[in-house]
C-alpha cells in the first residue's frame, strides 16, 4: 500500500463497486431474448460509464494524472446471473484527493516538480521556489481538503442504472425486475507497524 509523504500511515485506493442481479425471471427472459440481453449489457455499460463520468466531472484537474487513472471493468458471473461493475482509481493519491490528508511537510522539490507538471504560470519575476515554499507552507499549517470525488459520485449510481436498465426491461416484460447492490470500498488510513 502506498504511505501518505511526511507521516506513518498507510492507505487503500477507492473503489464503487455495482452488483446487478436480475430476478430468476428475468434472468430466464434475458437468456432467451438475445436482443433483450445485449440491450441489457449496453444499458450496464452505459451506465457504469456515467457513474465514471461523475468521478471525472468532480475530480481535480491539475496534471491530468489522476483522472487518467480513473476506469471502469464490467465482469459477469454464471449461476445465478450477476453483473459486477467498478468504478476506480490506480493513483496513488486517489485518497488524498478524495478524503484530504493532516498537515504534514512536502518537500519544495517534489511541489516544483508538481508546479512544472501542471504548467503553473507566474507572473514575470516570481521565484518559483518562494512559491513552492509558500505552498508547502500552507500543506504544513492546514493539511489538503477532501474532493469527495469517489463520494459524490457513489450517491448518483443508483439512479444511473435504474435510468438506463428500467427501461430496456419494461420492454422485455412490464414485470422484468433487478436488484443493486451498491459498495464502496476505500480509503482506510491505518497507521504503519
Amino acid at each position: 500500500m502506498p504511505e501518505l509523504p511526511g507521516t506513518n500511515w498507510e492507505f487503500a485506493i477507492m473503489m464503487i463497486e455495482c452488483v446487478i442481479s436480475p430476478t430468476p425471471e428475468t434472468e430466464k427472459r434475458l437468456f432467451t431474448r438475445p436482443w433483450a440481453l445485449m440491450n441489457f449489457r449496453d444499458g450496464i455499460k452505459r451506465a457504469i460509464s456515467a457513474v465514471k463520468k461523475d468521478v471525472i466531472d468532480n475530480a481535480p484537474r491539475a496534471s491530468g494524472d489522476f483522472i487518467n487513472s480513473i476506469v471502469y471493468s464490467i465482469s459477469e458471473t454464471g449461476d445465478p446471473f450477476r453483473v459486477i461493475c467498478r468504478v476506480q482509481s490506480f493513483s496513488d493519491y486517489a485518497d488524498i484527493i478524495e478524503f484530504g490528508a493532516v498537515p504534514h511537510v512536502v518537500p519544495t522539490r517534489n511541489i516544483m516538480r508538481w508546479m512544472q507538471k501542471v504548467g503553473m504560470n507566474l507572473r514575470k519575476g516570481t521565484d518559483p521556489a518562494q512559491v513552492a515554499f509558500s505552498i508547502q507552507r500552507k500543506i504544513a499549517q492546514g493539511g489538503l481538503q477532501p474532493k469527495l470525488v469517489f463520494t459524490q459520485a457513489y450517491s448518483n449510481a443508483d439512479q444511473h442504472f435504474h435510468s438506463y436498465l428500467d427501461p430496456i426491461l419494461s420492454a422485455i416484460d412490464g414485470s422484468a425486475t433487478f436488484d443493486i447492490e451498491l459498495k464502496s470500498s476505500g480509503s482506510y488510513v491505518l497507521p504503519i507497524e
